[in-house]
């Protein structure tokens, strides 16, 4: 499955993205800082605070599921 993880550096977000490369899942993680991610994982570096969403709508177009980990 194509999945694609928001906020994939902070504390659930990281724990999803190694329970989705355990379950042998394609993975687009988005973050603010991608080069904490483990290899194997496709990153895309989005900063959500930003009017720009163009990456963001990159990283989610093709996906079967989006999983956010956003906190508050």
């Amino acid at each position: 499955m194509k999945l694609t993880i928001v906020a994939a550096t902070g504390g659930i977000g990281r724990h999803l993205v190694e329970q989705a490369v355990a379950g042998g899942h394609d993975v687009t993680a988005v973050a603010r800082r991608p080069r904490e991610l483990p290899g194997g994982v496709r990153t895309v570096a989005v900063d959500l605070t930003q009017p720009d969403m163009r990456a963001l709508a990159a990283a989610v177009r093709g996906a079967d599921a989006v999983l956010s980990a956003l906190g508050p």
